[in-house]
């Protein structure tokens, strides 16, 4: 298990509290969620069913720029225009960032790190990379993987932005 790393934000900020739209909310910056460990109503940290857990991680490497061990997104790929070949770079990208995150989980097993089916990874089912209409310098990356059980995950829908 693992805690839950994301929350859906209300848009309500502050001492006294002010309430904002999804557009001007400092909390979440427009996205409508945030990144915050949550708690259940007993005071005890919310932890992630498996499906999502699996989700979570593909969500942070994605979200993170490449670090020097490959770990994260190479946001290179969104430079210049975006064209048919730049959504073509970053679905190359994207399968590296899967393909890494498979062979991690592959590394830790050969160490004793024993999985949940249902947290590991086997591959990609659906990948589609679209030009956001409402901000043209970023893309919005929908993502269905497979998990070692052969079953697929709920669709994973990340706004990657240079």
């Amino acid at each position: 298990m693992d805690f839950l790393g994301t929350q859906t934000c209300d848009h309500i900020v502050g001492v006294p509290a002010v309430k904002y739209i999804l557009n001007t909310c400092p909390r979440c910056l427009g996205n409508g969620y945030y990144g915050s460990p949550g708690f259940d109503s007993h005071g005890k940290v919310a932890l992630l069913n498996k499906g999502n857990q699996l989700n979570q991680a593909i969500t942070k490497i994605l979200k993170e720029n490449m670090r020097p061990t490959g770990y994260g997104f190479n946001y290179n790929t969104l430079s210049g225009n975006i064209d048919p070949t730049t959504i073509s770079s970053i679905k190359a990208e994207i399968v590296r960032c899967v393909n890494y995150l498979i062979q991690v989980q592959i590394n830790a097993q050969g160490n004793g790190v024993q999985y949940d089916p249902k947290e590991q990874l086997s591959g990609i089912n659906y990948l589609d990379v679209q030009q956001n209409t409402l901000e043209p310098r970023s893309v919005v990356v929908t993502l269905i993987v497979i998990n070692a059980l052969n079953q697929t995950t709920s669709p994973v829908v990340i706004t990657l932005q240079r």
